[in-house]
């Protein structure tokens, strides 16, 4: 009785909101699934299936945006292509997957196209929202998910708690999540909106001064995560945004990360460097997860060249993986996504793949182009520099499957792109 009241209430709630009072159900949305893997091991059964809050708020995305989405008109539309190509990815894939191990993938094909499909459902959402002021209510909840986030993973550190790496003694920072790399790429993420507004100038100094503040903090939290990748992507974030706006301010921002993440880092990079020849996975664990990497990549890369077209269907890697993971007793996931989608799409599922991050990129860009500058623009730039992280990141994590980073990322997308199209003939404020 307590997993269906875990699992199903906040799902209920934000039906009922969704439908009655739309801008607050997405911001109460955004909220609960930034704090949803804090509960990722309650689980309710429903048809033989395991949900956990996430799954069952997920869910209840699907139902609500099947209600609203005739409000979208063709230009919002539009605005879902680049989702609406990753979705028909997966719908291949798992396609393929039943033709190849039976009915027996049902089960992972059906969740992870519904996981998939609920993002879409919560981008649809937002869009089919009636007003600027709404969207705006909608990214200030994906900026509070952020903040709670973090400060969850910052008190978590000064209580002595997070993850401890025992080969290297460093203790890492996760907040509500199952790892820290996920609070890592939220508190980027996070960083680059704030940090794109600051640098595109606000209407009042003291603003400014405020979101920069607050940019600064994040990659702080960032820092405590000891994500060597993360924070080697914050980096480039900093240099894009060099680029983009040539602000000499960054090299503060960049001093701020060097000075918080030191400390930590050098205990890691010994670690990474250290003379590991041999893959171990105890514990679902490497010891030297570059090393674990290679070895990981060369053994799918065998795996694909075997269905080289099609491949062998979604979450297939955990059956055809040759390198296990004694936790879980089944192959390791790839730690890469671009073959991830090789492996289980082949060159089919790879170039869709790589259609939905060009379609993304250039959605991201062209609206950030064409924004009127101040704040708005300063938001569209910020997730373009994020989203450009994180397609780097994918290369060394499965970012695909942070579904509450993804959520909080097309949920800011989805409440910035369209009020630019909108502000093309009507100049507003910036705010």
């Amino acid at each position: 009785m307590t997993e269906a009241l875990v699992a199903g209430i906040p799902a209920a709630v934000f039906f009922v909101l969704a439908l009655a009072r739309p801008a607050w159900g997405l911001v109460f949305f955004v909220l609960a699934r930034g704090a949803a893997d804090a509960f990722s091991e309650t689980r309710l059964e429903v048809l033989g299936a395991a949900v956990n809050p996430a799954a069952a708020l997920g869910v209840a995305a699907l139902a609500a945006a099947a209600v609203r989405a005739r409000r979208l008109d063709r230009a919002d539309w539009r605005l879902c292509v680049p989702l609406a190509v990753l979705l028909a990815v997966v719908g291949f894939e798992a396609a393929v997957g039943l033709a190849t191990f039976g009915r027996g993938q049902a089960g992972d094909a059906l969740r992870e196209l519904l996981r998939v499909a609920s993002l879409a459902a919560f981008f649809i959402l937002v869009l089919a929202l009636p007003s600027p002021r709404e969207r705006r209510r909608v990214y200030r909840a994906v900026l509070a998910a952020i903040a709670m986030c973090a400060v969850w993973g910052a008190v978590q550190y000064a209580a002595g708690e997070g993850t401890l790496e025992l080969t290297s003694g460093v203790r890492r920072a996760r907040g509500p999540f199952a790892y820290p790399n996920t609070l890592a790429y939220t508190a980027l993420l996070g960083a680059a909106l704030l940090g794109g507004e600051a640098l595109a100038g606000v209407s009042r100094r003291a603003e400014g001064w405020a979101r920069a503040a607050g940019a600064g903090a994040l990659l702080v939290v960032l820092a405590l995560t000891a994500s060597v990748t993360v924070i080697a992507l914050a980096f480039l974030a900093l240099g894009l945004f060099l680029v983009l706006t040539r602000r000499a301010a960054l090299l503060a921002a960049a001093a701020v990360l060097v000075l918080a993440a030191c400390p930590l880092l050098l205990p890691r990079l010994a670690m990474l460097a250290a003379s590991e020849p041999a893959v171990d996975l105890a514990g679902g664990h490497a010891r030297n997860t570059l090393t674990a990497r290679l070895d990981i990549w060369r053994g799918l890369l065998a795996v694909a060249r075997e269905r080289p077209l099609w491949g062998w269907g979604l979450r297939s890697v955990p059956r055809v993986n040759p390198v296990q993971e004694e936790f879980r007793e089944a192959g390791s996931e790839p730690h890469n996504d671009f073959l991830l989608f090789l492996v289980e799409g082949g060159v089919f599922g790879l170039a869709g793949f790589v259609a939905f991050h060009v379609a993304a990129l250039r959605m991201l860009a062209r609206r950030a182009a064409a924004a009127p500058a101040g704040a708005g623009k300063g938001r569209l730039t910020g997730l373009w520099v994020a989203y450009v992280c994180m397609l780097t990141g994918s290369l060394g994590n499965n970012l695909l499957s942070f579904t509450a980073l993804l959520v909080m990322f097309w949920g800011a997308a989805a409440a910035c792109v369209p009020e630019e199209s909108e502000g093309c003939c009507a100049p507003r404020a910036a705010d």
